[in-house]
């Protein structure tokens, strides 16, 4: 449900009613009927964590790859896309203990790996009336969900009247998910402001796989080994489903002399309608409806096709914000979570193109320490590169002499 390329991300993903011309904005399929030319997206990321409660805290950090995006234009309206990204990702570790009698306690643990990528290829298609002061697009974007996830849960108890139990299962998960786009752009004659108004919905989708799943007791050995006994339950093959909620998007923004343009964004996902087959994971709390709200800025001092101006007058300027209800509660408690962003897209110059170096970071809050819950600040760094061709190599164009 969160943006991962660099426009819509550091607009704290509102961008589902805005457009860009040179970058890959992945918050609406429809908006690709507005780009001017071809474009390779890049982008990778480095984030911090802290955790902390009210008995401790936590510090966690990683870098990773989040993917790639090709965008084509048609020469009328239109467009076309496929890329790769992560979709979510399944990454915990943590213990709890509980105290049964005066001489018995368990100690409980918990971890998880792996997520689901996504694959994605999209089509648009746009037509102008009045000129071009109304442009209405429509797109149709087909992902395909897949990956690997791991998890294990461990129960070792200090008596000796409880057998101590360890629970492994690993799944693997695939299929298609449908999204559909829609947008409008007006932009009133003599005028340099211009209007435009969004809409993505991506819908539900059942994901199928296997998971292998083995319950097994054991005795543990100095070192943290352990000397297994009996299997349980053992299973392989066993078939399963999940079912991913379908989330909706809706948008406007205003463009002033293509220099300043304000994005605002609502977003809402029936994480309630979430199902599973198979073995899950011990969960005490419940799921609920995510809505998001966000906002965003873009400022740039001169239009890019200003290239004998100084870099830092065209080089774009984004802030954003979101502030979202979570799909999570424990404790009778939600777990909500909000944040800032902002960014730079800064032209390379010596292209003589419109290819940027995009940074952009975002803090970020996530749950509480009230009712004995876990209150993360989180710290994200994004890279990206956008290429896209010059007035001497121009891409897709077959050459008339050698």
């Amino acid at each position: 449900s969160h943006g991962s390329f660099s426009f819509n991300r550091s607009l704290g993903n509102s961008g589902v009613g805005v457009f860009s011309k040179y970058t890959y904005n992945d918050a609406n399929i429809a908006s690709l009927s507005f780009v001017k030319q071809p474009v390779f997206e890049l982008i990778g990321k480095f984030q911090a964590i802290n955790f902390s409660s009210n008995t401790g805290s936590g510090y966690n950090s990683k870098g990773s790859f989040e993917g790639f995006a090709l965008v084509l234009p048609f020469r009328k309206p239109g467009g076309f896309t496929l890329g790769i990204t992560p979709y979510s990702g399944v990454g915990y570790s943590f213990n709890s203990s509980e105290q049964i009698d005066d001489t018995t306690s368990v100690a409980y643990s918990y971890n998880g790996t792996g997520g689901l990528n996504k694959a994605f290829a999209g089509i648009s298609k746009g037509k102008s009336w009045f000129g071009d002061s109304l442009m209405v697009s429509v797109g149709l974007k087909a992902n395909f969900l897949f990956g690997n996830i791991a998890r294990q849960s461990v129960a070792e108890y200090t008596g000796d009247y409880f057998v101590n139990s360890e629970q492994k299962s690993t799944s693997s998960l695939n299929n298609f998910q449908i999204v559909l786009g829609g947008m409008v752009k007006w932009q009133p004659d003599a005028s340099t402001t211009t209007y435009s108004l969004g809409v993505q919905y991506a819908l539900a989708s059942n994901l199928n796989g296997s998971q292998e799943l083995a319950t097994r007791t054991f005795i543990p050995i100095n070192g943290g080994s352990k000397n297994y006994k009996d299997t349980v339950i053992y299973s392989k093959d066993s078939e399963l489903s999940v079912k991913i909620p379908s989330t909706l998007s809706i948008g406007a923004g205003v463009s002033f002399n293509d220099k300043l343009q304000v994005s605002l964004a609502y977003q809402t996902q029936t994480w309630s309608a979430f199902s599973q087959t198979g073995v899950r994971d011990k969960f005490v709390g419940s799921l609920q409806d995510e809505r998001t709200v966000s906002g965003g800025v873009l400022y740039q001092p001169k239009r890019l096709t200003v290239f004998r101006a100084p870099v830092w007058q065209i080089t774009q300027y984004k802030f954003g914000a979101f502030k979202s209800t979570g799909y999570v509660s424990l404790n009778n408690t939600a777990v909500e979570r909000s944040g800032i962003n902002f960014g730079l897209s800064i032209p390379l110059r010596k292209t003589s193109s419109n290819s940027k170096f995009h940074i952009s970071g975002e803090y970020g809050v996530q749950g509480t320490t009230e009712n004995n819950l876990i209150k993360e600040k989180y710290y994200s760094i994004y890279f990206g590169l956008s290429l896209t061709p010059n007035f001497v190599d121009r891409w897709f164009v077959k050459r008339k002499y050698d």
